[in-house]
């Protein structure tokens, strides 16, 4: 719908003072299947305010409402709640982000927008753009993230009433959670894929095949070359006379897509989550015939103990019957055409803008991302969830792929954080957040290494040789976002400091003001700091930190590794989605090469 139509106004002011920018979301349609990505978007981490208001020449109806997902989150009286969400009224004007205030960031990711205007609705979609990388690669941080440990990039934003009070939710935390999903959205997922299967995303393609020429219906350059070809005459015998073989083109219709594999490989994680939900409703099932025979034994003049429990038996066998219902109706969309023509695709599936810009589509796959990155989120209290802010997941995955490195540099991993828990290294698990001072102890020949995760640096020797921590602070800065150990035949040797740092490169350090110290900036200060404003317990002396490690995730302009000479600093990029060879072997050449020689 062309701007100038619209009645209203929904107005993003971006930017502080000094470098601001007001740009309107204009991309607004009136059905909401239809509803695409606008084109102004905001940028995780920045300054930005919302105007809602009239639009030149209209008055404002008595009923006007303007929903946005995410809305709930801001501490505000303007913000507005009904049973359909959170909404603003109009006019209004609201803050969404700023820095410097105790306000949680927008995580990235597309955000529906509706607007209530009179008797008539209107859509778009807002998106929100990691502010220092590719939507690309913050989709892979958060896939490895995921697989590595489930659960660890989600974070719980509010509470729901709706679920966590019954004996059946307690006995099935995880499937429970996963049965609910299915059930309340089954009417919607289930139209919405039959819709995709009447007009699903296909494509043309042309196919050569070598035909006899009675049956060859259409001839065109290409089958003109191929008879003047050294094949083409070898398979007419190299005769002059009219060919008896031609190389025709044959039309077809192909639905073999990336979006088409993902609602294929998506109905085929549903029915298997079905089946695992009726497992885990046979055996809660066969717990509560237990209990029952129990009762009735020991408590046979209570019938009201065993009236519940023989309710919840019947529940249970319903739950089970509607269980297997679901799975059916799955299956015959699974063997439908064109989904019968799609392979099967167990690997990566890009995300690719058909997949994004179509609502069905995307609608199918934010359901399947809701089942199965948040089933096994623990329902007790039936929390919402969301993407952990991306700054953090960054630390999170720059602890994995350390882990990782130091793997590779042949120490084998002992105790700490998911080895206490006996689980293979690839494995996925719950485990909701790395806590702090999380420890992962690694061992080669007579060598031990500790990888801490945001451990508080003692500022007073005493207490650093209670807690056992080999170092102490003697500066301001006294707590880096990992810090690796070195042990000698059990004696404390040397540390490596490695800060995680999610903005670019010339935001972490100024080299054109490197010879003017009163100049530094604090994260300047504070590298500098952990190289030298950190005490051995043992050698008050010493300078234990070896190198000082900053990681970011990297732009087009910085060089991999970039050493900060003399002050044993260097700036590193690890970014998502690479391999990031450079890094593992920088680490070899620091413990290996220079400290284990």
């Amino acid at each position: 719908m062309p701007p100038n139509k619209l009645p209203f106004q929904v107005i993003l002011h971006l930017g502080g003072v000094e470098r601001s920018a007001s740009r309107p979301l204009i991309n607004f349609c009136q059905k909401e299947k239809e509803a695409a990505v606008d084109y102004t978007y905001l940028l995780e981490f920045s300054n930005s305010n919302l105007e809602f208001s009239p639009a030149p020449g209209y008055e404002v109806p008595s009923k006007t409402k303007l929903y946005i997902d995410g809305l709930d989150g801001i501490e505000s009286d303007l913000v507005q709640r009904d049973l359909d969400g959170a909404y603003l009224p109009c006019p209004c004007s609201i803050s969404l982000y700023k820095s410097g205030e105790n306000t949680y960031p927008w995580i990235p990711g597309q955000y529906r927008v509706k607007v209530v205007w009179g008797d008539k609705d209107y859509f778009t979609i807002l998106r929100v753009r990691a502010k220092n990388m590719t939507d690309d690669q913050l989709e892979q941080m958060r896939f490895e993230l995921e697989n590595y440990v489930r659960g660890l990039a989600m974070d719980i934003v509010l509470q729901n009433q709706g679920i966590g009070t019954s004996e059946v939710v307690r006995s099935l935390p995880e499937r429970f959670y996963q049965y609910h999903v299915i059930e309340r959205e089954f009417p919607r997922l289930y139209a919405t894929i039959l819709d995709i299967l009447q007009k699903p995303h296909q494509q043309a393609s042309k196919k050569y095949s070598v035909l006899p020429v009675h049956r060859a219906k259409v001839w065109d350059n290409r089958t003109l070359r191929w008879l003047n070809s050294e094949q083409g005459r070898r398979k007419n015998c190299n005769t002059t006379k009219a060919p008896q073989f031609v190389l025709s083109p044959n039309n077809e219709i192909q639905f073999d897509l990336p979006e088409n594999r993902w609602l294929k490989k998506i109905l085929r994680d549903i029915i298997q989550v079905l089946g695992e939900i009726q497992s885990a409703i046979e055996g809660t099932l066969e717990q509560k015939k237990k209990e029952l025979k129990l009762e009735q034994h020991f408590n046979s003049s209570d019938a009201a103990v065993s009236e519940r429990t023989k309710q919840e038996i019947n529940k249970l066998r319903e739950d089970l019957t509607r269980c297997g219902g679901l799975q059916g109706q799955f299956w015959q969309l699974l063997n439908s055409f064109p989904l019968n023509e799609v392979k099967y695709c167990s690997g990566f599936i890009p995300i690719t803008p058909g997949l994004q810009k179509d609502f069905r589509y995307w609608f199918i796959y934010r359901f399947w991302q809701q089942l199965t990155q948040h089933s096994e989120v623990q329902v007790q209290s039936a929390a919402d969830y969301q993407w952990k802010r991306t700054d953090l997941l960054y630390e999170y995955w720059c602890f994995v792929k350390t882990m990782e490195a130091v793997r590779k540099l042949g120490f084998t991993p002992h105790s700490g954080w998911i080895f206490s828990h006996r689980w293979d290294f690839s494995d996925s698990m719950f485990i909701p957040s790395i806590e702090p001072g999380t420890q992962v102890t690694f061992y080669k020949d007579t060598w031990r290494l500790d990888l801490i995760y945001d451990q508080t640096v003692p500022y007073r020797l005493e207490e650093a040789k209670q807690r056992e921590i080999p170092i102490w602070s003697e500066s301001e800065n006294n707590r880096p976002d990992m810090r690796l150990d070195l042990y000698r035949n059990g004696e404390y040797y040397r540390s490596i400091i490695l800060e995680v740092k999610y903005r670019p490169c010339k935001n972490i350090w100024n080299y054109d003001i490197e010879e003017q110290r009163p100049k530094w900036s604090v994260n300047m200060r504070q590298l500098r700091n952990y190289r030298i404003g950190l005490s051995s317990i043992d050698d008050q002396d010493s300078r234990p930190v070896f190198q000082v490690l900053a990681l970011f995730p990297g732009d087009k302009e910085s060089k991999t590794v970039m050493p900060v000479e003399p002050y044993r600093i260097a700036i590193v990029q690890l970014t998502p989605g690479r391999d990031n060879p450079h890094f593992q072997e920088y680490l070899e050449q620091k413990i290996l090469k220079e400290l284990i020689c």
